[in-house]
């Protein structure tokens, strides 16, 4: 299915199917989320599977009422372009307060003047994503920093 489907939520247990795999294929090897706009939603729906140790939520569309699981001992990235008129940069800004209130571990990052297509300036926005994961992957505990 291409987008959302309504209450089908179709994605979600597309996503959850991939991660089991990924799971029964590899084990314990720590799976890292990246995912935009609506991929950034499905990202973080999901982010509570067993095998996910990080997500990065690029733009993510976030409705009002989105229901986000637990993401205890997961690191979460959450970027926006401040001129983005696809996706709300308020309610990205509201889900990271939201979730360091829970006590998840959150990276906040705006991309003055930045849009939806992540276009301009791409290379920071591809850095930014690259390095979280090499950091939040290649540590010995979920949240730790270093390499």
């Amino acid at each position: 299915v291409r987008g959302s489907n309504g209450d089908r939520e179709s994605p979600l247990p597309d996503a959850r199917w991939a991660l089991d795999q990924i799971g029964e294929r590899f084990g314990d090897m720590p799976v890292g989320l990246v995912g935009h706009s609506m991929g950034g939603r499905v990202a973080l729906r999901v982010g509570d599977h067993r095998t996910v140790r990080s997500v990065a939520a690029l733009a993510p569309w976030l409705p009002p009422g989105e229901p986000i699981p637990a993401l205890d001992d997961r690191t979460v990235l959450l970027a926006h372009g401040t001129a983005d008129r696809t996706t709300d940069p308020q309610a990205t800004s509201q889900l990271a307060v939201k979730l360091r209130e829970e006590g998840v571990e959150v990276e906040q990052h705006e991309f003055i003047g930045g849009r939806h297509s992540m276009l301009f300036p791409a290379g920071a926005w591809h850095g930014m994503v690259a390095e979280f994961m090499v950091r939040t992957l290649l540590t010995s505990q979920p949240g730790a920093s270093g390499s």
